[in-house]
């Protein structure tokens, strides 16, 4: 037997133990309490049903095992008015799935609607 028989045997029953093995979910961003996002000035949903605001973060995020949810805040209006928008959807949150903290994590505008949730309801 050949050198790169011996070499291609082995890495099939290499491979063939690997793929007994149980795999694991990353857990690389789970978090104790599931992350908000919340987009800027002019923010959307989706661009014409097929950009994503935040692209793939919620999913990459997801993948991770953190809990993720979209805000969906008006696109352009005062940090105020987002922000008791913002209030109102982490109420709805916490009320179906019974989440009592978050993480938000603003872009741009996000940021503002934020600290204004932060100040006006700490918890």
């Amino acid at each position: 037997m050949t050198l790169r028989a011996i070499l291609v045997k082995l890495l099939a029953v290499g491979l063939l133990f690997a793929s007994t093995m149980p795999v694991q979910a990353s857990t690389y961003t789970k978090t104790d309490n599931p992350i908000v996002l919340v987009h800027g000035l002019l923010g959307f949903d989706q661009l014409f049903g097929v950009y994503d605001y935040f692209f793939l973060l919620p999913q990459a995020l997801e993948s991770g095992g953190a809990t993720v949810y979209v805000a969906n805040v008006s696109s352009s209006n005062f940090s105020s008015v987002r922000g008791e928008q913002l209030i109102q959807e982490l109420d709805t949150l916490r009320a179906i799935h019974g989440h009592q903290r978050f993480n938000l994590i603003g872009h741009s505008h996000g940021g503002p609607t934020i600290r204004y949730v932060a100040a006006v309801r700490p918890d």
